[in-house]
C-alpha cells in the first residue's frame, strides 16, 4: 500500500523488537482483491488528467515541510485459526486487540517518533526512534537498551520504523529511501480511469494500476488538498486455499491544519477469500491524529532524545551505558 518498508534490520535483536512494535502497520496491507469502482463502459481520461494529479501531489509535497502530531493506533487481529495459520511468525504472539499511543514529528530531513503500548497495558515508558539529519538512534523501553546509528546506515534503521509517516505519504520528507506518492504512481504505471468519481460525496480522481493478478486503485481528491482518500490493493490466488485477497486504506475524516488538508482518522483492513467461499479479515487498524502544527519548525532537541540513565546502547565502537 503506502510502501511501508520494514527494512533490513541492524541485528537479530533489532529485528525481534521491530517485529513486536513496528510491523503492526505492515500486515494489513500485504494482500488484496476488489472491484473496479469506475464504470466498465467509461472512457478513461488521457495523460493530461494524470499530469494534473501528479502536479497536485507534488505541490502538496512542496507545501508540507514539517509536521507534529500525537497519535493512537488501534489494531485488531482476527483470532480465527484459518487466519492465524498464515500469520507471519516473526510478528510474535497474536493479540485480539492492542493500542499504541505516541508522538510523531519531522522537520527538514529530521525525524522523531515514540510509541508506547497502552493496551494491554505495560509498565515501561515509551520506546523511540529519531534522526537529526546526521545520526539516528533507537531505544527499546522493554529491553532497556538502544543504539546510535550513523547516517550511512540509515536505510537499515529508524526511518523505516515509522508508524505514521507512510500512512500520510509524508515519509519521503525524512527517509531518503521512501518515494513520494507521485513517484509510486509513476513506478506502478497508474492511469486515470475516472476524473470525477464520487467517494462519499467528495469528487476524486480514480487511478488504477495492474500488474498481473494484482490491482491497485487510488481515490485522490483535489478538493481535499490532493489527499488520497482511499487506497485499495487486490491480488489473486495465494495457494489452493486462499483464492483472492484484498486490503483497503481509507481516510475517514480530515481537517485543514495551518491551511493544509490533513487526515485525522484513518482506517485499514486486510483479508482474503477462501476456496470454500468464506471472506475473512485478518487485521483491522485505526489511526487517530491530533496535530500540534504543520510547517512550524521544531526545536533541534526534538530529534536528539537522550537515552534514560542506565541504558545500554550500541555504537560503531562498542556498547556504552547512558549516564556513565
Amino acid at each position: 500500500m503506502f510502501n511501508l518498508a520494514s527494512g533490513r534490520r541492524l541485528a537479530p535483536r533489532l529485528a525481534a523488537i521491530a517485529a513486536a512494535v513496528t510491523t503492526i502497520a505492515v500486515v494489513a496491507i500485504l494482500v488484496g482483491w476488489g472491484r473496479l469502482a469506475a464504470g466498465a463502459d467509461a472512457t478513461p481520461p488521457g495523460d493530461a488528467a494524470l499530469q494534473t494529479v501528479l502536479a497536485g501531489l507534488q505541490a502538496r509535497d512542496a507545501a508540507i515541510t514539517s509536521a507534529a502530531a500525537d497519535y493512537t493506533l488501534e489494531t485488531e487481529e482476527n483470532q480465527d485459526p484459518d487466519v492465524l495459520a498464515y500469520r507471519d511468525p516473526d510478528m510474535g504472539p497474536s493479540a485480539a486487540r492492542r493500542v499504541i499511543e505516541g508522538h510523531w514529528a519531522f522537520d527538514r530531513g529530521s525525524f522523531y517518533e515514540d510509541h508506547r503500548l497502552v493496551y494491554p497495558e505495560v509498565a515501561e515508558g515509551p520506546s523511540f526512534n529519531a534522526f537529526d539529519g546526521r545520526q539516528g538512534c533507537f531505544y527499546d523501553a522493554g529491553g532497556k537498551w538502544g543504539a546510535e546509528i550513523p547516517a550511512s546506515w540509515m536505510k537499515d534503521s529508524v526511518c523505516s520504523q515509522s508508524q505514521v509517516g507512510p500512512w500520510l505519504y509524508l515519509a519521503h520528507n525524512y527517509d531518503p529511501n521512501e518515494p513520494t506518492q507521485s513517484q509510486l504512481l509513476l513506478k506502478a504505471k497508474a492511469a486515470v480511469v475516472d476524473d470525477a468519481t464520487d467517494l462519499s460525496g467528495v469528487k476524486c480522481y480514480l487511478l488504477e494500476a495492474k500488474d498481473g493478478a494484482r490491482t491497485q486503485r487510488w481515490w485522490i481528491s483535489p478538493d481535499r488538498g490532493w489527499l488520497t482518500l482511499k487506497y485499495e490493493r487486490t491480488g489473486g490466488a495465494y495457494n489452493d486455499e486462499i483464492v483472492a485477497g484484498k486490503s483497503t486504506w481509507t481516510i475517514e475524516d480530515c481537517a485543514q491544519v495551518n491551511g493544509a488538508w490533513m487526515p485525522t482518522v484513518l482506517t485499514s483492513q486486510g483479508g482474503h477469500t477462501r476456496a470454500d467461499g468464506r471472506t475473512l479479515w485478518a487485521m483491522k487498524q485505526k489511526l487517530t491524529l491530533t496535530y500540534q502544527g504543520i510547517n512550524k519548525p521544531a526545536p533541534a532537541a526534538t530529534f536528539q532524545p537522550a537515552f534514560p540513565t542506565g541504558t545500554h546502547f550500541m555504537t560503531t565502537d562498542g556498547v556504552h551505558v547512558a549516564g556513565e
